[in-house]
């Protein structure tokens, strides 16, 4: 583990036992409807989505520290790395499904192309973080499993 890891992780547990993540998030599609979305999801689908991060737990976010990652940072991060954008879509897909069908039905309906994770085609890039970091930082606050991951994109 690099140096300072170790402390970079502490620091971050502490700041996510501080975090209180909200019930509930509205986001909004590209077509303008709104969807309130819980952020309180089932265990089989919050390992799915920690199966996600791991799957992205070798890019690198060109980050020394994973004190340098803000939220803005990390949506800026997100939005440049293909292989990030996608997982992050695959998880909204997996918390929410039936929101994005909703969104792929309005889609087809106006002749709106998309392509698969299509929620990263459908709702815009704050949207689906809004909706998504929520459950991140839950899944953080009890297991403590995104840490490990933060801290080998860092490493």
């Amino acid at each position: 583990m690099p140096e300072g890891a170790e402390e970079a992780i502490d620091g971050m547990r502490t700041l996510m036992e501080s975090l209180v993540p909200p019930d509930d998030v509205t986001i909004t599609d590209i077509f303008g409807t709104e969807y309130t979305v819980t952020t309180k999801i089932s265990a089989r689908s919050q390992i799915k989505i920690i199966r996600e991060l791991e799957s992205c737990a070798d890019i690198d976010l060109g980050v020394s520290s994973i004190q340098e990652l803000s939220l803005p940072a990390l949506v800026f991060k997100v939005a440049a790395n293909e292989q990030l954008l996608e997982m992050v879509g695959r998880c909204m897909s997996i918390a929410f499904p039936l929101v994005v069908s909703n969104a792929e039905a309005t889609a087809k309906e106006k002749g709106v192309a998309y392509e698969e994770p299509s929620a990263i085609d459908l709702f815009s890039v704050e949207e689906v973080v809004s909706a998504i970091v929520p459950l991140f930082l839950r899944v953080a606050k009890k297991t403590g499993s995104v840490l490990t991951i933060l801290s080998a994109l860092t490493s």
